[in-house]
Order: structure tokens, then sequence, then C-alpha cells
């Protein structure tokens, strides 16, 4: 790295956002854990219903992943609608939103 790049790289660093980042990631990965085991209900009634055993977690797992599909999903959406992207989805171009920046910039 040059040392613009180095410098740059510094500035980004933040060690209280990093620490912050790093203790939601570990209390978000334990409540996933939570949810694998508060779904064996689920796990018995698909070995009820003739279920592999290798297989019984599926279940439990289109559960838990839906949540958090449908949250992105929504935070997604909501951002198209922010920033007006939405757009992007059906067109290749893109709109300039601000004429005047892209001619002084």
């Amino acid at each position: 790295m040059s040392a613009e790049q180095k410098t740059a790289v510094i500035r980004e660093f933040n060690l209280k956002k990093g620490v912050i980042v790093a203790t939601f990631s570990g209390v978000m990965s334990a409540c996933f854990s939570f949810g694998l085991d508060a779904g064996a209900p689920i796990k018995a009634l698909a070995l009820q219903h003739g279920t592999s055993t290798l297989w019984q977690g599926l279940p439990v797992l289109v559960v838990l992943l839906a949540g958090g599909f449908t949250t992105n999903f929504v935070w997604c959406l909501i951002l198209n609608i922010k920033n007006h992207t939405g757009y992007q989805y059906f067109s290749s171009e893109i709109r300039n939103r601000h004429p005047e920046r892209a001619r002084s910039g």
C-alpha cells in the first residue's frame, strides 16, 4: 500500500464501532442458536412425518431464516424508497439525480 492508502485506512479505523459490531454479532449468533434449540418441537414433528434424521433441522431453518429475510427485505425497501433507487431493478440506466453536482465535480 502507498502511504496515502495507509493514511486513508487509518482514518476509517474506529475501535469503538468495531467492538459494538462484534458484540452485536455475538449476541445475534447466540439468538440464532437459541432459535435452533427452541425449534425442537418442529424437529420432532418433522421426524413424526417420516423425515430422515439428517434433514430434521431444515424446517427449523426455514422458520429462522424467514425472519431474517423479512427484516432484510423490509430494510431494502425502505432504502430504495428513501434513495429513489427502486427503478434500478427494472432499468439498465442510472438516472443522474443531481446534474449540477456532476458538472462541478
